[in-house]
């Protein structure tokens, strides 16, 4: 690594972008003669973002293409990071739309082509971009080509099972985040998810806006994530209904039900471009016809579980018009309890649901308000990610609901000193009366925070392990009835062991004030795993029946246990995919040998 002394080590020619941690120019080093594509990183950004540099330089190191850009070197000027790139005659996607406006149908498709052979080259080297939007790439109109840029959010992809979503989401891009990438769900993340970006980006293309709008960052997210856009021929009348359909499938919610792979799209989008050049009809296009699914990935739907997703959405529906409501969800441990309840909230098309979790743990029983203690911190780091006239707004209402009580809040949540600038006062023991003072104190705090306009889902899991003071406090908030928009979700493991926990804490609940709803999630079955079965890979329908059987008996069922059983079988190449013959092989010896 180099260092520099001072910012004068370089001369610049040009800004081409900004974005959250840089700024991105054309210029030439101090003491050479050629002119770099040099960014930056910005004077006020977090020591972490330092991140996006490095990883970008080590990322870079790996790959060795002419369709992407990649770091030459990493310098350090005085203590920020610059990476140093060939400058590149071409003008950025975004400036090229700019200047020339909206494109008409071959002219997106040119570039729609371009672009996707970048990613597919970045793919074809098991990395993902992560953060794919208009900046993204270099187009050269002359020759109708473009070349990828910015790898300081890629990551590698880990297995065939995809990675853990990202931390972080440049503010910039999360016009063009997929589902999965928000966080907000228990999926992982694979080249699907760049799939999905290069739906938004052509959205953007064809349109002028990306798929999503709002100046609220939890709007968009969960527009991603629950709305769907509306169609592109719907917006813009002489786009075929068939290359709408083509961006609709890549903006898709569930990533089963988008392009398997890259190379179909490219496929596609030739097809498409052929079509038009040629004046030829284009009407019985099908996306993703030809595809097929050569590649290891289980899916991550959710079976069978139709009608408690119906009571769930019933029971979130009622919140909104004042109902009391509460849902205790019981099964086994695997059996997709958490999952549920995440794709329950995907169906409901409500910008203003958020939703908040604790989870109990068997060890931390004598700590008191372990999971709620968690909800509360995550409602007040919500909080904080407000408006400076919202957070003020927010300050006033807690000072007049609470006054100088908070201070009991902020003995068990020290961080919510940073929402009410209150600091904690050394606390003492707390008698029987204390405690009840304190849960009239949590109420009125909660009552703050949620109505019928703006309600939550509460969620707390393994509610079988909860401590003393925290079902105290569940029953005392039970039995009140000067509150509302607050959905109570409580999830449990119904093991023989935890029956008598369940029985009196379903007791409790329903001579409370509160409406309690119950679902009981029971195993798959085997038309459940034959459907699992073909939407993961693409068998014939007798090898799909006698693996759906197999399946069922050796996990009975069990979705975790199912999952982990599956992998397996591919990881230790018991099923096999044959490029010579296109199709997937199956040792059945072994696959019905494994314990």
């Amino acid at each position: 690594m180099l260092t520099r002394t001072d910012l004068t080590a370089f001369q610049t020619n040009e800004i081409l972008l900004q974005d959250h941690v840089s700024t991105v120019y054309r210029g030439i080093l101090k003491g050479e003669s050629e002119t770099k594509i040099l960014r930056i990183q910005k004077e006020k950004t977090k020591e972490e973002d330092s991140f996006y540099f490095l990883n970008e330089y080590e990322i870079g190191k790996l790959i060795s293409d002419d369709h992407i850009l990649k770091p030459e070197r990493i310098l350090r000027i005085q203590d920020k990071y610059c990476l140093v790139y060939e400058n590149l005659e071409s003008v950025l996607l975004s400036d090229y739309i700019s200047e020339v406006g909206l494109l008409a149908v071959e002219g997106f498709l040119q570039v729609a082509l371009s672009v996707t052979e970048n990613v597919i080259h970045l793919h074809s080297q098991g990395v993902l971009h992560n953060q794919i939007g208009p900046n993204s790439f270099f187009y050269d109109a002359g020759t109708k080509t473009s070349v990828l840029a910015w790898l300081g959010s890629s990551s590698l992809l880990i297995g065939e099972k995809g990675n853990p979503a990202p931390l972080q989401i440049s503010s910039t891009l999360l016009a063009y985040c997929s589902p999965e990438r928000t966080g907000k769900l228990n999926r992982s993340v694979d080249f699907r998810s760049d799939g999905y970006a290069i739906g938004a980006l052509f959205y953007w293309l064809l349109t002028g806006k990306p798929p999503f709008e709002s100046d609220d960052p939890l709007e968009i997210i969960h527009s991603h994530i629950a709305r769907v856009p509306i169609p592109v021929f719907e917006k813009r009348k002489e786009i075929p209904v068939p290359i709408s359909n083509l961006v609709m499938k890549l903006l898709s919610k569930m990533p089963e039900e988008r392009y398997f792979s890259l190379e179909t799209l490219l496929y596609d989008l030739q097809l498409l471009y052929d079509s038009v050049r040629s004046q030829r009809s284009i009407l019985e296009f099908i996306p993703g016809f030809t595809e097929k699914k050569d590649k290891f990935r289980i899916s991550e739907k959710l079976y069978g579980r139709d009608k408690e997703k119906e009571i769930i959405e019933e029971a979130i529906s009622s919140v909104y018009s004042g109902v009391k409501a509460s849902i205790l969800i019981k099964g086994k441990s695997g059996t997709g309890k958490t999952s549920l309840i995440q794709d329950a909230i995907l169906s409901k098309e409500l910008n203003t649901l958020r939703s908040f979790k604790g989870k109990f743990e068997e060890d931390k029983r004598e700590i008191p308000y372990f999971a709620l203690r968690q909800v509360l911190v995550e409602l007040s780091n919500h909080l904080l990610t407000q408006s400076e006239y919202e957070i003020q707004s927010f300050r006033k209402k807690i000072q007049e609901k609470l006054g100088g009580n908070i201070q009991l809040l902020a003995q068990l949540i020290p961080e919510i000193e940073n929402l009410t600038e209150i600091f904690p006062v050394p606390s003492k023991h707390q008698s029987q009366k204390d405690d009840q003072f304190l849960f009239i104190v949590i109420l009125r705090f909660l009552s703050v925070c949620f109505n019928r306009r703006n309600p939550a889902l509460l969620i707390l899991d393994d509610i079988q392990w909860a401590d003393p003071a925290s079902l105290a406090l569940i029953e005392f908030i039970s039995r009140q009835t000067e509150w509302e928009g607050m959905l109570f979700v409580f999830i449990s493991r119904n093991e023989e062991e935890y029956s008598d926990f369940l029985n009196s804490f379903r007791e409790s609940i329903l001579n409370s004030e509160i409406l309690l709803q119950e679902i009981s999630l029971n195993s798959l079955d085997q038309t459940m795993i034959r459907s699992y079965v073909m939407d993961s890979l693409d068998l014939k329908e007798e090898d799909s029946d006698k693996l759906t059987e197999i399946l069922y008996q050796k996990t009975n069922g069990n979705p975790f246990f199912l999952n982990q059983f599956f992998n397996t079988l591919y990881t230790e190449s018991f099923i096999r995919y044959q490029k010579s013959s296109g199709i997937w092989s199956l040792d059945w010896d072994q696959i019905i040998k494994k314990p």
